[in-house]
This record gives structure tokens, sequence and C-alpha cells, in this order.
């Protein structure tokens, strides 16, 4: 995967998302976006930092579920019913997209 964004993994610490430095001596960390809600206060936009942070690793643990969901799919059209497959075709369509827009491989 040739990662567009800050690989991971990412830190929240209240609405600060950031990548830690690998020199503890520095002691540093790198902003990688602040989150924002109604105020900084409200539990939301912490709640939103910690979702943020997590991002690189949702879309590392999905594109390596993409290709077993895909032989799944496969195996299911194979069945012959068309119930059994269908919704999971779109689910693997919509996140192969967001993958994309994500900047990853898939």
């Amino acid at each position: 995967m040739t990662a567009q964004y800050t690989p991971g993994p990412w830190f929240s610490d209240g609405l600060k998302i950031y990548v830690p430095d690998e020199d503890i001596e520095r002691g540093m960390d790198y902003p990688v976006a602040w989150a924002q809600g109604v105020s900084p206060s409200e539990p939301c936009a912490v709640a939103n930092a910690r979702l943020i942070a997590r991002a690189p690793e949702l879309n590392d643990i999905l594109e390596r579920l993409m290709p077993h969901l895909s032989h799944e799919v496969e195996q299911r059209k194979c069945g012959g019913n068309l119930d059994d497959w269908l919704e999971l075709e779109m689910l693997e369509s919509l996140a192969y997209g967001l993958i994309a827009q994500a900047g990853g491989a898939a």
C-alpha cells in the first residue's frame, strides 16, 4: 500500500490527533489533525478525536478483510441464491470505494 496520508499509529490527547516522535530524547509529537465540536469541552469533540486517531488502523483492517470478503461474495454467487450475496456484494463495493478515497491500495 502506498499511503497518501500520515502513516499510523495515530493517538489522541483531548482534541489533538498526533503521531509520536520516534526519538524519545526530543519527546515531541507531530500533530496530524485537530478535532472540533460545538465547544472544545464537548464530549462529542473528544470522541471525534478518538475516532479520527483510529482511522489508519481501521483502513488497514478493512484492506486486509477485502480479499476474504471478495472470496465470500464469489462463493455465495456460486450458490445461486440472489438474496444470499447481493447485499454483501454491495457492501464490498462500498468498502473498496472508501479505501480508494482514503488513498489505500484496494
